[in-house]
């Protein structure tokens, strides 16, 4: 199985640090980052193509969830 983490903003003030510190991180780790577009379906496909990209390459998937994303329905 693959390894998915899942990184979501907060609404406050600095929200953006957030993102900024999870896009070095991962680059610095060398962590996949996948950063879907905030609907529904391609937010469903990257958390498949995330889990595939883990298994392939044995190193964990970091999944970013910006504030418009949090707002889906479906």
């Amino acid at each position: 199985g693959g390894a998915l983490i899942i990184v979501g903003e907060d609404y406050g003030e600095g929200s953006s640090i957030m993102q900024e510190r999870s896009h070095a991180f991962a680059m610095k780790s060398q962590v996949w980052l996948l950063d879907p577009r905030p609907n529904l379906p391609s937010i469903v496909k990257a958390v498949e193509d995330g889990f595939e990209l883990s298994e392939a390459s044995n190193t964990p998937v970091m999944l970013q969830v910006r504030i418009r994303c949090c707002h889906v329905h479906g």
